[in-house]
């Protein structure tokens, strides 16, 4: 029994120095080679001589008409990025942009009119209008009731409260006249969004 102990003892210890090893060489960092950079400058150079040809030839088209006015490239010409092809006489294109720009300086008027605001002085004009009406008012009404009071003739009376309600009717007229320059000067809703082009 003490000779199986010792065997597996011994079998135990190897067993687990076996796997102690395998695992000590399983986490060893690897061997590499150091490289080592040095600074220094590289240059390559070298001189080709030829002949540049287009791989496709291309039609150009003008977006607008016009006459050739200068034809700076011939065919076989080198030309670089920028250089002038072809000059036309934009005679056409002028009068298309003085006209355009005749029509923005038109809706620029239509919307300034459309989106003034009242004026301060004719809605101040109507207020002192309406004022002077409403004092009138007060003095027919006044003068209505000293009437009655007095027992006037029904003529006078009847003078009295149609002078009243002619006061009354130019006052209703006053405000109307009030709110027709507000409502005249007020652009309809919509007005800003059209000339902003949201509509």
């Amino acid at each position: 029994m003490v000779k199986k102990r010792v065997k597996l003892i011994l079998w135990s210890s190897g067993v687990l120095a076996v796997i102690s090893y395998a695992l000590f060489i399983y986490f060893q960092p690897l061997a590499t080679p150091l490289l080592e950079a040095r600074l220094q400058d590289v240059e390559i150079s070298f001189t080709e001589t030829g002949v540049v040809t287009s791989a496709v030839d291309r039609q150009l088209f003008s977006l607008i008409g016009g006459t050739v006015r200068t034809l700076p490239v011939r065919q076989g010409t080198e030309v670089n990025e920028g250089d002038l092809l072809v000059a036309l006489d934009t005679l056409e294109l002028k009068l298309r942009l003085k006209e355009t720009e005749g029509r923005i300086k038109s809706a620029q008027g239509q919307k300034d009119i459309a989106l003034r605001e009242p004026s301060p002085v004719h809605v101040e004009q109507q207020r002192l209008a309406i004022e002077q009406t409403e004092d009138l008012v007060e003095r027919a009404r006044d003068a209505y009731d000293l009437l009655n009071k007095e027992g006037a003739d029904p003529e006078r009376l009847a003078e009295a409260d149609n002078a009243l309600i002619e006061a009354k009717n130019l006052l209703d007229r006053q405000k109307l006249a009030l709110d027709l320059l507000q409502d005249e000067l007020t652009p309809p809703p919509g007005t800003q969004q059209q000339f902003d082009g949201l509509l």
